[in-house]
């Protein structure tokens, strides 16, 4: 997963974990790797043991604080797993935007990879991984998937008073929420 860790998109994090796990995938980020390496490193390391990445690019915008400048890291990490795609077609990406028609704008190269859209929303959003993860035979639905997000949102939730935190996206809450989430889905009796 490949998202801005930042307090507004906590919800659609908290919707990639959910998602991705009650569709029996295991969400992986750039919080979960080790610091032994540069981070340039980890994160092609991360990306070619994934047969998946998501790129939400929906951070487009200019900062609040001086320098305003618009965030890059989302686009240039796309761009990684786009080549790591051309060298070996193994590894699948997928574009995330939350409004359609502005990835056209702000990144024309990428005409022709058609982003999902989610519209900033946890439906949306589930909406988006049922889309793209559209497998043989019965799958969860969003409505199904919503489930294993409220689940992980009071975890969450709990965890930030437990712990006294204020985000969770450092390296022991990302575990936690992915055990949880798993958790979630088997007591909803997803089968994986």
């Amino acid at each position: 997963m490949n998202i801005p860790y930042d307090a507004e998109y906590e919800k659609l994090f908290l919707a990639l974990i959910g998602g991705l796990t009650g569709l029996g995938l295991t969400p992986r980020c750039t919080l979960e790797i080790s610091e032994t390496k540069n981070r340039l490193d980890r994160i092609c390391d991360l990306i070619k043991s994934c047969p998946y990445s998501l790129h939400d690019m929906s951070r487009v915008e200019l900062s609040r604080s001086n320098p305003k400048v618009p965030r890059f890291n989302m686009p240039f990490e796309a761009g990684l797993a786009i080549a790591f795609h051309k060298i070996d077609d193994k590894h699948k990406f997928y574009l995330l935007e939350t409004r359609a028609h502005r990835l056209q704008k702000s990144l024309s190269d990428l005409n022709g990879y058609d982003p999902q859209i989610h519209n900033g929303t946890v439906v949306g959003m589930m909406r988006v991984l049922t889309n793209i993860f559209n497998r043989k035979g019965i799958q969860p639905t969003p409505v199904n998937l919503k489930g294993i997000y409220s689940d992980i949102k009071k975890f969450s939730d709990n965890l930030k008073v437990r712990d006294g935190m204020t985000d969770i996206y450092t390296k022991r809450p990302f575990s936690d929420l992915v055990v949880a989430a798993r958790e979630s889905a088997e007591v909803r009796g997803f089968k994986f």
